[in-house]
């Protein structure tokens, strides 16, 4: 995985635990608050007040009507991606990129093959499968993997 995703878990990891929640009435007048452990402040940890936000809009003549701050979805937002969230995605990412590491080498290894097998066959014009339609998917086969390997790491 990368630094910055690397970065991710690490800061993930160090986290309050969840769960998290999105807290607004009846503690709260909006409901732009994220907690943890519980929705009651009283029994949970205020982890973010963006309730001042709407304030914030407010003063904000430039702000077009595209980019509008609105501190309950953000809550929201931030209470859903909580750590368990973040380090669950990036498991599944890591494992999605093994997976194609080992993809990659097993198309690779039939390439090879498939390269092997033309290669051979020219080396014996008289054998009866020399000239014939296999040789040509082989060659196919191999030139399309190739191919693919190329658009793989341009990617």
């Amino acid at each position: 995985m990368s630094e910055d995703l690397n970065k991710l878990r690490e800061l993930a990891e160090a986290a309050t635990p969840g769960p998290w929640f999105q807290s607004g009435s009846p503690w709260f007048q909006t409901g732009g608050f994220v907690l943890a452990g519980s929705p009651d402040p009283h029994a949970g940890t205020v982890l973010a007040d963006l309730s001042d936000t709407w304030e914030m809009q407010q003063a904000d003549d430039a702000l077009d009507a595209d980019h509008e701050r609105d501190p309950d979805k953000d809550a929201a937002f931030i209470a859903a991606f909580n750590p368990a969230t973040a380090l669950s995605l990036l498991s599944r990412l890591q494992a999605a990129e093994e997976r194609a590491e080992k993809l990659e080498e097993a198309m690779l290894n039939v390439q090879q093959q498939c390269e092997n097998v033309v290669f051979n066959l020219s080396q014996r014009p008289y054998h009866p499968l020399a000239n014939s339609d296999a040789v040509r998917i082989f060659g196919r086969m191999a030139k399309t993997l190739r191919l693919a390997a190329l658009k793989t790491e341009g990617a």
